[in-house]
């Protein structure tokens, strides 16, 4: 079985879950059932997706005499409300931990740091995810597809820079604590240049 192409762009949106998912973990001081829940809602958001584009694309199920079947009649419509719940759910556990946290007095640079990203990233996927349900609902069927390459696209981007910070923060905080070394070359790639 090959992956067609929209099945393709459910790989860097798993991947980025992950991300946020694993943040979540961390800002939530490792609590393994706020990280199930977590999971559980990513798992969903795109299982619900992968499964809704299998269902309602030609050759996604075999009807008889080889023709597919197609079950509903908006079908990419539905297709971007499931990421689209799902991220705001994540978005919202990131924002509770965050409010708990500034309400308590206890905040770190890094932790702001985390907050800071996912809450952009929700920020940036939001608008886009919602263009999609917006275009499919109300445009024609010929556009179903159109902003599928904006959504892998801004996927892609934003969530290597969830990764990318971190990895800025982490050797800040090394230098400032060892001092410059002069035993490893770092090369950093900024897009805010």
């Amino acid at each position: 079985m090959t992956l067609r192409h929209s099945d393709r762009g459910f790989l860097p949106s798993v991947s980025t879950g992950f991300i946020l998912v694993s943040r979540i973990h961390a800002v939530y001081n490792c609590n393994w059932k706020i990280t199930y829940i977590a999971t559980g809602t990513l798992a969903i958001s795109v299982f619900g997706a992968f499964l809704l584009n299998f269902l309602n694309f030609p050759g996604g199920v075999a009807g008889p005499h080889g023709l597919s079947v197609c079950l509903f009649g908006r079908p990419v419509y539905y297709i971007w409300v499931s990421p689209l719940i799902g991220h705001t759910v994540l978005c919202l556990f990131m924002l509770h931990r965050a409010w708990r946290t500034y309400m308590q007095n206890g905040n770190s640079l890094l932790f702001h740091l985390i907050v800071h990203d996912s809450v952009l990233y929700f920020l940036t996927m939001f608008p886009v995810l919602l263009f999609n349900c917006l275009v499919n609902l109300f445009g024609p069927p010929s556009l179903a597809t159109v902003g599928f390459p904006w959504v892998i696209a801004v996927t892609c981007a934003v969530g290597s820079r969830l990764l990318l910070n971190m990895r800025e923060e982490y050797f800040r905080r090394k230098e400032n604590l060892t001092g410059p070394d002069a035993s490893y070359s770092l090369v950093i790639f900024r897009t805010d240049v």
